[in-house]
């Protein structure tokens, strides 16, 4: 179901070493300030936006509507509602987490537990 709503929006979803190999990507994490620290930690070098903040006030003003973002949490669930959004504000190159930072971690990817 996740792919369907992916190609209704307009953005792709990728498993967790589909994205660690795209130095390109710039890696989005939707979670709660106290999510990066705890168990699952983060992608190292993420920025950080919680969900709420970025539905109630909008992209920050200084990304690039075409820039190559990974939207990132800790299931795939809100980052899936943060790559709708984005996309209905008009970003074009969204990709959407697969699993989150449970199969980022369930992968044995980098990830820093430090914020």
């Amino acid at each position: 179901m996740s792919e369907a709503i992916a190609q209704n929006f307009g953005f792709s979803e990728l498993l967790p070493r589909e994205a660690a190999q795209r130095p390109d990507l710039i890696a989005v994490d939707v979670r709660q300030p106290e999510e990066l620290s705890g168990p699952l930690g983060h992608i190292p070098g993420a920025t950080h936006i919680p969900l709420d903040r970025l539905l109630s006030a909008g992209a920050p003003a200084d990304w690039e509507r075409d820039a190559p973002l990974l939207l990132v949490c800790r299931s795939g669930a809100r980052s899936t509602h943060a790559a709708m959004q984005l996309a209905q504000w008009g970003f074009t190159r969204l990709h959407n987490l697969t699993g989150g930072m449970i199969a980022w971690n369930g992968a044995r990817l980098p990830v820093a537990r430090q914020r």
